[in-house]
């Protein structure tokens, strides 16, 4: 089980670490492991506690050996023999640690199918009709059509035209004087009969035609009749198809419609179904792989951190243990050096005669200490005087970036000029190691847009600065923290807020964090 880091480090605090990290021969990441460390210890609660615990492993590093003076008289030159050899101690190897990634595995969806609904089609029965034939209307002939039967009917006795007629042919024959002879009654039967014909005749003949023109009257009216009567009985066959026909399209339309949304709605449930199975499928995977991830990151920072704080514990035993055994060796040395210059100092001492020469000796190299702490200190006010000219040209906005750097070269070259001349002629060596450049850096300003070329770091002597009582352990720590935003070591960030301070351009902390934006 993972142990939680009970404080979260904003990002700019993480980024911090890392640039510490460096000044503790660590990478990045295990000076984050080695701070997460101190936090689940306890031995941190927060970013302040974790300044001050860096501030005080760099304090101890720094921190130089005061010098012990000793004064040695009378001893005999002792040997290296004398002493034992310091063993070396027995380095110690790391045991890394390793995780088992945590597997994951995907689940699947089973796709919704659908199957698509069909209609029956309605179909229509025709309707027809039986075409009505029309009857006929024979001319049939009558008696009163025939001119023999009209004849009869006119010769008929008491019949007026016989009546007539015979009245008619008597009075002619009367007149003649044959009105009893047999000529007279044949004479009246032959107008009668005469008469009689065209009379008949005439009749017959009208008769005759009357009946033919009801006949054909009739004929015509049965046709017409017959043929409204199909011509309605086809229309509304018609009218019947046609109105099936609608009827039977209109309910294959409702039918097919009612199919094709019951497909549709049939097909879009079936894609819901299977985008919501999807993506709940999708979601359990992107979760499991989430996790999984998660797992296998927390397993890894675990494993990381602890390797880290193991390769370091063991580097740091290591390193402590090389450390003492060059202590050691160091110290049997210095003992075999100090029991010899003491031996020689008492051979001297018993060469000289009297104990003016000592005094003489002595005061000679009280001048030199005197000469060297003098040299070292005009090397320091032409350092500083050096520091300020190169901070005047990079503050010009006049000068271009070549003009700058040309200009810091010119100060450079003239700074090593004059140590080296100083130290040729005041006979004091070491001068030259005190000031040392740094490879030049190149920055852009945000409102010109324009590249600069930052003035080569230059580390001065030491002793240079005192703490004047504004500045606390804390701040101190807090300074030697923030060094590397500036490219600075701790030394060269704190030796620079002293100058500051004694310049009087601060008075406190928070004008340093003001001056440099912390």
């Amino acid at each position: 089980m993972a142990v939680t880091n009970p404080y979260q480090m904003t990002s700019s605090e993480q980024q911090e670490i890392r640039n510490l990290a460096s000044q503790f021969n660590l990478s990045p990441e295990a000076g984050l492991a080695e701070a997460n460390q101190f936090l689940v210890s306890g031995q941190a609660a927060n970013m302040t506690d974790l300044r001050r615990i860096a501030t005080e492993k760099l304090n101890a590093r720094n921190a130089q050996p005061a010098a012990d003076p000793t004064t040695p008289s009378g001893y005999t030159p002792v040997s290296s023999a004398a002493f034992s050899s310091a063993t070396p101690a027995a380095t110690k190897s790391a045991d890394v640690l390793g995780y088992t990634p945590e597997a994951y595995t995907s689940a699947g969806y089973k796709a919704e199918q659908y199957k698509p609904g069909g209609f029956d089609a309605v179909t229509r029965d025709s309707q027809t009709y039986d075409a009505k034939q029309a009857a006929l209307t024979n001319l049939n002939v009558t008696p009163d059509q025939l001119v023999e039967d009209r004849i009869q009917g006119l010769l008929k006795k008491g019949s007026p035209l016989l009546t007539l007629q015979e009245t008619k042919a008597r009075q002619g024959m009367a007149a003649k004087g044959l009105l009893s002879s047999s000529m007279a009654e044949g004479e009246a039967l032959r107008a009668v009969t005469e008469s009689a014909r065209d009379i008949a005749t005439i009749d017959a003949g009208t008769m005759s035609r009357a009946a033919e023109f009801n006949a054909q009257q009739a004929n015509i009216l049965a046709q017409f009749n017959v043929r409204e009567i199909n011509a309605s009985s086809a229309f509304n066959a018609e009218s019947a198809n046609a109105a099936k026909a609608d009827n039977q399209r209109v309910l294959n339309s409702a039918a097919e419609f009612l199919a094709n949304a019951s497909n549709t709605a049939a097909a879009n449930n079936a894609a819901a179904l299977n985008d919501a199975a999807r993506f709940a499928t999708e979601a359990a995977n992107q979760a499991s792989t989430a996790s999984t991830l998660a797992k296998n990151n927390a397993a890894a920072f675990l494993a990381q951190a602890k390797n880290a704080v193991g390769v370091q514990a063991v580097a740091d035993a290591n390193a402590a243990a090389r450390e003492a055994a060059a202590d050691s060796q160091r110290a049997q040395q210095l003992a075999i050096q100090a029991t010899n210059d003491a031996n020689r100092f008492a051979a001297d001492a018993a060469n000289r005669r009297t104990e003016n020469d000592r005094l003489i000796t002595a005061d000679k190299d009280l001048q030199k200490l005197n000469e060297r702490a003098r040299v070292t200190e005009q090397a320091t006010t032409i350092f500083q005087t050096a520091t300020e000219n190169i901070a005047k040209i990079m503050a010009d906005p006049d000068l271009s970036p070549e003009a700058k750097q040309a200009a810091v070269d010119q100060q450079k070259q003239s700074l090593t000029a004059t140590i080296t001349f100083l130290e040729n002629a005041s006979q004091v060596t070491g001068l030259k190691e005190l000031v040392t450049f740094t490879p030049a850096t190149t920055a852009t300003t945000a409102t010109t847009a324009t590249t600069a070329t930052t003035p080569a770091t230059v580390t001065p002597p030491p002793a240079a600065q005192t703490n004047t009582g504004v500045l606390t352990e804390e701040d101190l720590g807090e300074l030697r923290l923030a060094a590397s935003r500036f490219g600075l070591t701790p030394d060269q960030a704190v030796s620079e807020a002293y100058r500051l301070i004694s310049e009087g351009q601060v008075n406190s902390m928070d004008d340093i964090r003001t001056v440099y934006g912390v």
